[in-house]
């Protein structure tokens, strides 16, 4: 199999090489009548599950048995369904751990074993890929069968999702001079990589939201990146810089020619980050969203507020339905609590970046 390099997906990666079948456009609108349309996709009946799946399910059989013939195709159409619908950061894990997983669908009495010998977290995301995937084929095929019976097959072996561990507060994360350090080093080496991390820093963004971001999100009269993403668990609306590194990331952009606010070189990225782990092992670019949040919050910003700028979900009813704010307010917040960082971050990136970078 062929890993893809770099920030952006690789289409060989994602489909794999197992998959023998000709490749039929997938389609996951729930269709009523199946079997014509895969005859009329040029996909014989005699070779195909949509039968078997009517046949088996409902008498109460492994629904997954059914799909044995047609697993490659089926697997190929997952893969191209998880690849357009996830990040690269998480589907990566959906594409590797269905190939290794999937018998446990099939012969779950046979595999059962090995799914419990699994470490926890590893259990928690396999056990994420069988349940996605039970869920594509309900979608694909239009049935309710596949993913209601690995939920009872769950119960039925007794395999839970592992429960989450109480936050560590004592973590050890990276610290404001380590990260005020790791940026002077990136900045020595890739000065858009340090405006990356500063960037980071001081807005509290997942690093890949601020890697997928288009550069029209940069708002600088505001002083904001307008994101706007809102998922189920996870919401970013916007990430606040202070004035000086708005400076900064204004003078960069408006001197490259390109589509997303950052579109970094892979290769210096990683020379800048081996450079950077050399003095701080523990470094990580995740470490300064919660650098962020834990210096909001000691400057007194109520956390509710920290929630709300770090793009996390509502956790009360007033937060969801009564709080209002605007803009205005959120940077003024933002940009007192973080104007000492403001100050160092320019101090040390204005020197070594010069206003033609």
């Amino acid at each position: 199999m062929v890993r893809g390099v770099g920030f952006e997906p690789t289409q060989a990666y994602a489909i794999g090489s197992s998959a023998r079948r000709t490749h039929i456009t997938c389609d996951i609108t729930p269709s009523n009548d199946r079997i014509s349309q895969a005859i009329s996709q040029g996909y014989s009946k005699s070779n195909t599950a949509y039968h078997d799946t009517e046949r088996v399910t409902s008498n109460g059989q492994n629904p997954f048995q059914s799909i044995v013939r047609d697993l490659d195709y089926l697997i190929r159409e997952y893969k191209e369904y998880v690849m357009k619908k996830y990040n690269p950061n998480t589907w990566k894990d959906y594409v590797r751990y269905i190939d290794e997983y999937v018998d446990f669908l099939i012969n779950p009495a046979r595999n059962v074993d090995l799914l419990l010998s699994l470490s926890p977290k590893h259990r928690n995301k396999v056990l994420c890929t069988l349940s996605i995937f039970s869920q594509f084929l309900d979608l694909k095929l239009g049935t309710e069968t596949f993913h209601d019976y690995f939920k009872k097959l769950r119960r039925k072996l007794k395999i839970k999702w592992n429960e989450k561990q109480p936050a560590d507060i004592f973590e050890k994360i990276t610290s404001l001079d380590e990260a005020l350090k790791a940026i002077e080093i990136a900045a020595e080496i890739y000065p858009e990589y340090a405006i990356y991390l500063a960037t980071l820093l001081e807005s509290g963004l997942r690093p890949i939201e601020l890697l997928t971001v288009r550069k029209e999100a940069f708002r600088p009269q505001l002083r904001i990146i307008k994101v706007m993403i809102i998922r189920k668990t996870k919401r970013a609306f916007i990430g606040i810089l202070g004035p000086k590194l708005t400076e900064i990331l204004r003078d960069m952009i408006s001197r490259r020619n390109w589509t997303r606010l950052f579109e970094l070189n892979k290769d210096r990225v990683n020379k800048a980050s081996k450079k950077i782990r050399e003095e701080i092992p523990w470094f990580r670019p995740y470490h300064l969203r919660k650098l962020n949040a834990s210096i909001l919050l000691k400057k007194g910003v109520d956390s509710q507020i920290v929630d709300l700028l770090q793009g996390r979900a509502e956790a009360t009813v007033l937060m969801q339905h009564y709080f209002k704010t605007t803009i205005e307010e959120l940077v003024k917040i933002h940009n007192s609590a973080i104007k000492e960082i403001d100050d160092k971050i320019y101090s040390i990136l204005r020197p070594r970046i010069p206003r033609s970078l």
